[in-house]
């Protein structure tokens, strides 16, 4: 993915190849949760750093836990 482009595209992919409920999905980096609209130049993301899936409610959070590896473009 590009550095610039909004993770909202990465996060919608994910999703529906995991197949998991959007309303309980959250996607978090380095114990902060990420907003679809920031990029990973905003955020500061290099090249291998992991975002994780987490789903669950609020009270049960990491009831369904993943990692996936950050790709850039060259």
């Amino acid at each position: 993915m590009s550095s610039t482009a909004p993770l909202s595209g990465l996060m919608g992919r994910y999703r529906a190849a995991a197949g998991l409920d959007t309303a309980l999905l959250r996607f978090v980096f380095d114990g902060r949760l990420l907003p679809p609209s920031d990029t990973p130049e905003e955020l500061g993301l290099e090249p291998g750093d992991v975002i994780e899936s987490q789903t669950g409610t609020m009270r049960r959070l990491s009831v369904h836990k993943k990692k996936m590896e950050l790709l850039f473009e060259a």
